[in-house]
């Protein structure tokens, strides 16, 4: 049997002729940007934040971007993230001109560690942003109440959380809420993907929306070729805008099916003692990676693939170790809890389109 870690073929197999409709009716009418597919994304995708506003732009990376400048961070704010992230996190910090200051994460759920993030907290710090990894938002309630008492922002990173749910103040709140800003992203593999790059915002205050918007299309605030602020070019096309407004509706049932897989896979392998990242009650974690620890990683790669089964690492090298990053003065041992992770970690395939006998054959392989 051969399992892909992806099999995004599948996924398009039965939207095609639907994506390929919305794509002539915006060829027909030449409204390329702008137009009333994005529209409706934004209204589309609010749901799925349960925020106010959403800004459509153009990758997760501009997202987190444009998330920072709207909440005033500017060159030599310091603001807090985790070391075991996409270099697209610190990416976004270091395009701001942010001080950057990295904390570890928690071995359990691998979000970041709140009593780590208390001693690391200052006067200095001016945002927090924590990565929701693998689908699991981190412990917002106490990141917000951090925030509250060291008066700073919180920008979160949701790139990889779409749908996802929390516990806050005795209720579930959807990922895209709660933080001042959040960030997404719709690279093609993710829970909720595009064909190709785009990425979202979503807030809840209306001036936070409307300075995101103008920073992700050229500073212009209602008038073309009026420019309110210094701007980029950060918008979302509207042939992704249509492609993700058919798959919107899907990604709760997608989401629901990734549940089941990862709910089969912990089973079997906490039965075989084989250790999985924990999410913590009330909490609805949307599985974008499903991930194990193993110290033979490199040797269970090579097998699996063999048996025909494909597997990824997320991530191979913290942030703290990475070469573009090494100006930071952080070194090896720096972060213990990343650097473990980052030696022992394997992604195997979670996807809708899984059928319940694959999922079988790669517990099986994995065991």
């Amino acid at each position: 049997m051969r399992i892909p870690f992806l099999d995004l073929t599948l996924q398009h197999r039965s939207l095609l002729h639907e994506i390929n409709r919305s794509i002539k009716k915006i060829f027909q009418s030449s409204a390329f940007l702008g137009g009333a597919e994005t529209e409706t994304f934004k209204k589309l995708f609010s749901q799925v934040t349960g925020a106010r506003y959403t800004i459509p732009c153009s990758n997760g990376t501009s997202a987190l971007y444009i998330a920072l400048k709207a909440c005033g961070i500017t060159p030599g704010n310091e603001v807090i993230t985790v070391p075991n992230t996409f270099i697209a996190t610190a990416e976004a910090l270091s395009l701001a001109g942010a001080r950057i200051k990295l904390v570890d994460i928690d071995e359990k759920t691998h979000t970041i560690d709140i009593q780590k993030l208390k001693k690391a907290l200052s006067s200095r710090t001016r945002c927090i942003l924590p990565v929701f990894l693998y689908g699991l938002p981190c412990d917002m309630e106490k990141v917000m109440s951090l925030a509250r008492k060291y008066r700073c922002r919180v920008v979160a990173d949701a790139c990889q959380a779409h749908g996802a749910l929390f516990p806050y103040r005795g209720k579930r709140k959807k990922a895209g809420t709660v933080a001042e800003m959040s960030a997404f992203s719709f690279y093609p593999g993710k829970n909720l993907g595009a064909a190709g790059d785009a990425g979202a915002v979503s807030t809840d205050d209306p001036k936070l929306a409307e300075t995101a918007l103008m920073i992700a299309n050229h500073g212009i605030r209602k008038n073309r070729y009026y420019h309110n602020s210094e701007g980029f070019n950060f918008r979302m096309d509207n042939l992704q805008s249509a492609i993700l407004n058919i798959k919107i509706p899907l990604l709760q049932k997608w989401n629901a099916r990734r549940r089941e897989i990862a709910g089969l896979y912990i089973k079997s392998f906490k039965k075989a003692g084989i250790p999985v990242p924990l999410c913590p009650k009330g909490y609805t974690h949307v599985y974008h990676l499903f991930v194990i620890r193993v110290r033979n990683r490199d040797d269970l790669q090579k097998k699996l693939l063999e048996q025909g089964i494909q597997t990824g690492i997320h991530y191979p090298v913290p942030i703290h170790l990475q070469k573009a990053y090494a100006y930071l003065g952080y070194r090896k041992g720096s972060f213990p809890v990343s650097e473990r992770l980052s030696r022992e970690v394997v992604s195997l395939p979670i996807y809708p389109e899984m059928t319940d006998a694959q999922v079988a054959y790669v517990i099986k392989q994995v065991i």
